[in-house]
């Protein structure tokens, strides 16, 4: 059985830019981590400063968990367009 779906160009635009958002999230995430990860190598290998490096670690963390609270919203947003593509199309595949 094929299942078909009812999706308006707006619907169809709007997921293309959610997947667009979620995949710069997803770099700027991987960006943020690899920083993350280079600094505490550094603060093992090196004391120097730790107080500078301790202030750095929580604006980095600052931003993960906004990119990730942002990245888990738009992804909540195309579960929503989903559900009521799926919805709207129910009687389409019924028909058919």
């Amino acid at each position: 059985m094929t299942i078909h779906y009812t999706v308006t160009e707006q619907k169809i635009d709007s997921l293309k830019n959610y997947a667009i958002y979620i995949r710069h999230f997803n770099m700027a995430i991987g960006i943020l981590l690899g920083t993350f990860i280079t600094l505490v190598l550094v603060t093992i290998w090196d004391k120097s400063h730790l107080g500078e490096k301790i202030t750095v670690f929580f604006v980095i963390s600052a931003f993960l968990m906004w990119l990730l609270y942002l990245k888990r919203k738009t992804q909540s947003k195309i579960e929503r367009i989903w559900q009521y593509i799926k919805k709207a199309s129910e009687g389409v595949n019924e028909e058919t």
